[in-house]
């Protein structure tokens, strides 16, 4: 995996986290948008100290710097677990048409890039079986 840019160009990260914002799935949600983007820009910056809880609760949700306090206020990391599974929801669909996987890894809320070669078909479709009439081919008497 790939957290660094030397691996993707900041413009293929942009557009790949514009594939995923313009997605039905996150279409309707602008508090999830804002966090991807967000942590995409941090990830492009390359400035991890700016992707810290405390500065993704101001930043992102608003919070007040005066009274915002982590550990009574868990909405960064509520919001960072259900954009993790969002984006496992995205990649698994056949709209995920990027060149690159954004992922956020467990304990971290820096995204890492990775080449991404299309969504898994579901098993179900793989082991569809077609049933036709049989037909006689030959002569029959």
């Amino acid at each position: 995996s790939c957290r660094k840019m030397a691996c993707f160009s900041d413009t293929v990260i942009r557009s790949a986290c514009e594939l995923i914002l313009s997605s039905y799935l996150f279409v309707n949600a602008p508090r999830m948008c804002r966090l991807l983007h967000f942590l995409v820009e941090k990830a492009i910056d390359g400035d991890p100290k700016d992707t810290c809880e405390y500065a993704i609760g101001i930043e992102v949700f608003d919070r007040s710097a005066a009274t915002y306090n982590t550990a009574e206020d868990p909405i960064v990391r509520v919001q960072v677990g259900r954009l993790c599974e969002k984006l496992k929801n995205y990649y698994a669909t056949p709209d995920a048409v990027s060149d690159i996987e954004i992922s956020i890894p467990l304990g971290s809320y820096l995204p890492v890039f990775r080449k991404f070669f299309g969504a898994v078909l579901d098993d179900r479709r793989e082991q569809a079986l077609a049933i036709q009439p049989i037909t006689c081919i030959t002569q029959c008497e």
